[in-house]
């Protein structure tokens, strides 16, 4: 192969995958959470029956009413109510495996929250148990 047509490939290439890779989401905050009992129920004292609804809440929990457990860490990005409502409405739209859901829902684990954006702002959440 000539070593301009290699060069013009190249070229074409880095052109062809820049503007993927510009506008590709990146980490923006990873934290840890219990999800207890205090997690399953809002402020009114009603039973939470969602994923994305018990995640909200820990949220708020930790960041609004002090109420964490042994285990939560803080995250930089769900800190107003405003924000921890668009949270309810990415983990909503997340593709949360069953086992996942499960435990959340039925009972008080450990999960780990990566949350992934551009320029800051939240475009999707990846929630895993740990180990």
């Amino acid at each position: 192969m000539k070593p301009k047509l290699v060069i013009a490939g190249l070229a074409a290439l880095a052109a062809a995958v820049t503007p993927l890779s510009a506008n590709a989401a990146e980490l923006i905050g990873e934290y840890s959470a219990r999800l207890s009992g205090q997690d399953h129920y809002n402020s009114k004292g009603q039973p939470l029956t969602t994923v994305a609804q018990i995640i909200r809440q820990d949220r708020a929990n930790y960041h609004q009413f002090g109420l964490r457990d042994y285990g939560d860490q803080d995250d930089p990005v769900f800190t107003t109510p405003e924000i921890r409502a668009g949270l309810e409405a990415l983990v909503a739209a997340s593709n949360i495996p069953p086992n996942v859901a499960n435990a959340i829902i039925n009972g008080d684990p450990n999960v780990v929250v990566q949350i992934w954006g551009e320029k800051g702002v939240p475009q999707y959440v990846v929630i895993v148990l740990p180990g």
